[in-house]
């Protein structure tokens, strides 16, 4: 395909939404790096009142979500003024989140004085080409959070994220103003650079030792990062999803006959088999390649115990096959 053409199926202005914790600066700075975006991220530190609003939200409310307000549309502005310039960009914010998050915070009275302000001000924002919705439940948002370690969020509530869900789920039901993409996140941990091997409701899997985590590395993890941009549904590969459930041989008959056409009678099999050499001649351990690939351990019975293996240690091997 020709590079122009590429550019062109590019979306020039994306904006990604979603609850707290769930990854959308990690995602604006994986797009802007991919595809060489400008990157507009909200500035949560700048606003003097968030520390007194995680504390205590009645009292902070309305100053902390004014001051978002206030800050977001400038960056709304400046956008505007450097389209000339930048013209592709990636935000972690969609100027409409402003008010989904009012409705939970403010009382009725503080909303009313809330909608005059944001009515006048947001009369000339633009839409943007696309808008990504990463969803995740609340016990994953909680442990993304506290990863991530700041004080200051320590105080947040289930209650509160809760209500951040469900007023998300509610807005983008009937969210009409961009094309819209909904990524579940539950099981894509960006920030970490994991994923999570599980069953979903397409697709069971073969066996308990089929569920896994791991460190996504090299061309994978690019891959994934790109196709998060340019998927157009809530499968990464819908293709191959008919009637709700997933047709996983159709996409091994795809990749076996690119293999066989072009690489001497492989097929998508041998791959899961070179993998494992791979992983041996950089003298991995056994049980560890079986935890990596999924597979049933037959070297000892003694492998189920203790804790395992660590992600990072899983990466340092990983890394160490990977083609670059």
């Amino acid at each position: 395909m020709e590079p122009a053409l590429q550019e062109a199926l590019l979306p020039k202005y994306i904006a990604i939404e979603g609850p707290i914790g769930v990854g959308k600066t990690t995602l604006a700075h994986k797009i802007a790096e991919t595809f060489n975006y400008d990157v507009f991220l909200e500035q949560p530190t700048e606003n003097p009142f968030l520390k007194s609003f995680y504390r205590n939200p009645k009292q902070s409310a309305l100053a902390t979500q004014l001051f978002f307000l206030f800050q977001r549309m400038q960056q709304i502005e400046d956008l505007k003024q450097r389209s000339l310039f930048e013209p592709v960009r990636v935000a972690d914010f969609l100027i409409q989140k402003d008010r989904l998050f009012a409705e939970v915070t403010l009382s009725d009275e503080e909303m009313g004085l809330y909608d005059k302000v944001y009515e006048h001000l947001t009369l000339d924002a633009p839409s943007p080409d696309l808008v990504i919705y990463l969803q995740a439940p609340v016990e994953v948002l909680l442990d993304r959070i506290n990863k991530r370690g700041n004080p200051d969020e320590k105080f947040l509530t289930v209650d509160y994220l809760e209500r951040l869900n469900d007023a998300y789920s509610k807005f983008f039901l009937y969210f009409e103003n961009a094309p819209l993409l909904i990524i579940n996140a539950s099981d894509i941990d960006l920030e970490s650079g994991l994923i999570n091997i599980r069953p979903n409701s397409a697709r069971r899997l073969k066996n308990k030792t089929s569920e896994r985590v791991l460190p996504l590395v090299g061309y994978a993890k690019q891959a994934l990062e790109q196709n998060l941009t340019q998927a157009d549904d809530e499968w990464l590969f819908p293709q191959y999803i008919k009637s709700g459930h997933c047709y996983a041989t159709h996409a091994s008959n795809a990749v076996n006959k690119w293999l066989k056409k072009d690489f001497g009678g492989f097929t998508a099999h041998s791959l899961r088999h070179t993998f494992r050499d791979r992983l041996r001649a950089v003298e991995c351990p056994m049980d560890m390649i079986d935890q990596i690939g999924g597979w049933k351990s037959i070297t000892s019975i003694g492998n189920s115990y203790g804790r395992g293996f660590t992600m990072d240690q899983h990466r340092q091997y990983l890394q160490k096959i990977m083609i670059t």
